[in-house]
């Protein structure tokens, strides 16, 4: 790991996909990274304001693309690449989506410039993140120098 400390990794999911993202969080986990998850209970304010402080705070995000609609996953997307205008210092290292189960029509030709995406549409492979980690480290190793 960098001198720097522990990767943040902001986990963005729905909450029905609490179970399926286990396996990734402790993957990230085991590689050293700090991970997030969003807050799922309080009002609006409560969740915006925390959703808000995870993007302006971590090194990266990884959006879990299970049970959330295409609607959301654009949303939260938008809000990812919007988070420069929240405070952040600096670029996020990197932006990963997940595709996950159930499989749509949405995800079956799905892509994004704007982030590195992964299909574990099969099956949660965690090797599958490895890319989106050598990115975080790269960035990490910059600051380094």
């Amino acid at each position: 790991a960098a001198v720097s400390g522990a990767a943040r990794i902001y986990l963005v999911c729905d909450a029905r996909d609490r179970e399926a993202v286990k396996p990734l969080q402790q993957f990230l986990k085991q590689q050293g990274s700090k991970v997030s998850l969003p807050l799922f209970e309080g009002d609006e304010a409560e969740l915006r304001e925390d959703h808000e402080d995870n993007l302006r705070l971590c090194d990266a995000v990884l959006i879990y693309y299970g049970h959330g609609s295409e609607a959301w996953q654009r949303k939260k997307m938008r809000e990812v690449v919007g988070s420069m205008g929240l405070g952040r210092k600096v670029p996020l290292s990197a932006v990963g989506i997940v595709l996950g189960a159930p499989m749509t029509d949405a995800k079956e030709d799905f892509s994004n410039d704007d982030a590195i995406v992964m299909n574990m549409l099969e099956a949660v492979a965690p090797d599958i993140l490895r890319e989106f980690l050598t990115r975080i480290q790269a960035a990490q190793q910059q600051e380094i120098v």
